[in-house]
């Protein structure tokens, strides 16, 4: 503690250096600027910036260990589920950690505000020339070329080097965020080899329902009678669910639970998320995303978990910060759900290395308290997305049927692309994968080698 006095007074009296005094050592950096983005000129000085402090976690690899053991059948902790207060133990930065990180914001007459469960993220609030005082920064405004869209960012800040290992990273700061926008696709007839499916109906080629998926995998189609089980559904980027689809949905797919009691779904609301019921509004993604998993999930109670702009009114771009308020509403619930769904990700390399492990960190803190979180694969084939590569995380892709050789295979897209995967850039292989991608290697027999 008399370390942390020391140091805490070294910064307070840093307050009056100038943003590149050699106090500040570069934490995070950009060589360009992203692609599919241009500079627009430097961002008001009185900009309202809405910063989070991610601090070093007090033991991440105790969690993994304990991640692990939860999660792996036949080992003597499968399956006890971490509380909440027993999670945050893992998770809580050490004191001295604390301690220093709001020295040094207070010396900058800043006030942080916990935003996780464990108090390891705090918030900050300041103008964009605070900002780039106490960061070394140079944020500026910068333009999606695309969508016309307008950011606040920098392409790189600093920290003290008093507080080197005690803040992981400052977001948002050098991440651009790209929405993700659901792709409405066409299947190619290009065949990749698979599994054979003999026993579906001749739609399935043309068409996926809630009953192909149902023979495809032998999902059963009688009601599910296990209470305890939950169902979230999210829903990002202003993508809405409707009932009244839902509804016809079933009417037309599931009869059998259109005439239910379970025919309906739950709203949360995270951030100031909304669910707009008018008709017109409804979003793709959202619905399509309800439809088949009340259609598939047969009377599991689903809740469709609707994440807003974030705290501070962050504009609606900024889908990492509304991974990380999603997952946080969730740990700090006394009784979550069994099963997190969602269908958005972006490319792994639109997010800092940093940022990813921060919010991949907190998946394994909802497996730690018994939820099994599924994200799609994306897309866009071997390129890797986030958070699917996330080791703590079950990855799905899409698949289809050909026609002609009645197998099972990875979905080709008409319009260019097909189901995501690729090796992460920023996890390694993780235990449970290595001899499944030893093989897959051993049978590429070096045709695809890198350069």
């Amino acid at each position: 503690m008399l370390r942390a006095i020391v140091i805490a007074t070294a910064l307070l009296s840093a307050a009056t250096s100038t943003p590149l005094s050699p106090h500040l050592v570069v934490r995070e950096a950009l060589s360009t600027i992203p692609p599919g983005f241009s500079a627009s000129g430097p961002a008001p000085a009185d900009t309202v910036l809405h910063l989070r402090f991610a601090l070093a976690q007090g033991n991440t690899a105790a969690l993994e260990a304990a991640f692990y053991d939860i999660s792996t059948p036949g080992r003597a902790a499968y399956g006890q589920h971490l509380t909440s207060d027993a999670l945050a133990a893992y998770v809580r930065p050490a004191a001295e950690t604390d301690t220093l990180v709001r020295a040094w914001l207070a010396a900058h007459k800043l006030e942080a505000a916990p935003v996780s469960l464990a108090g390891d993220v705090l918030a900050v609030e300041l103008e964009v020339g605070r900002a780039n005082a106490l960061l070394g920064a140079d944020f500026r405004m910068f333009t999606e070329d695309k969508s016309g869209r307008r950011l606040v960012r920098t392409l790189a800040y600093a920290l003290p080097a008093e507080l080197r290992g005690l803040v992981e990273h400052v977001h948002p700061t050098i991440t651009f965020d790209l929405p993700p926008v659901p792709r409405i696709v066409s299947p190619s007839s290009r065949s990749l080899t698979a599994r054979l499916h003999t026993a579906v109906n001749a739609s399935c080629y043309e068409t996926t329902t809630p009953a192909c998926i149902q023979a495809l995998y032998g999902i059963p189609t009688a009601l599910a009678t296990q209470p305890a089980n939950k169902l979230f559904v999210s829903g990002f980027e202003g993508q809405w669910a409707n009932q009244e689809d839902l509804t016809e949905f079933l009417s037309i797919y599931r009869p059998d639970i259109h005439a239910s009691a379970q025919k309906n779904f739950s709203v949360i609301s995270v951030s100031g998320g909304t669910n707009n019921q008018t008709l017109g509004k409804a979003g793709v993604e959202a619905n399509l995303d309800i439809q088949y998993t009340v259609g598939l999930a047969s009377g599991v109670p689903t809740t469709f978990v609707t994440v807003g702009p974030g705290l501070g009114n962050f504009p609606p771009d900024q889908f990492f910060l509304s991974l990380q308020d999603e997952a946080n509403y969730i740990l700090n619930m006394t009784d979550p759900p069994t099963v997190l769904t969602s269908s958005y990700s972006q490319p792994e390399i639109n997010v800092s290395e940093a940022l990813a492990k921060t919010i991949c960190n907190l998946y394994m803190q909802l497996g730690a308290r018994g939820v099994t979180v599924l994200f799609s694969s994306g897309d866009d084939g071997f390129g890797p997305t986030f958070p699917g590569t996330c080791p703590y995380i079950t990855s799905v892709g899409g698949t289809q049927l050909n026609k002609t050789t009645k197998k099972e295979k990875a979905a080709l897209f008409g319009g260019g692309g097909s189901s995501g995967g690729g090796f992460s850039n920023y996890f390694p292989t993780p235990a449970y994968q290595s001899s499944s991608v030893a093989a897959y290697i051993a049978h590429l027999n070096g045709t695809l080698h890198g350069a």
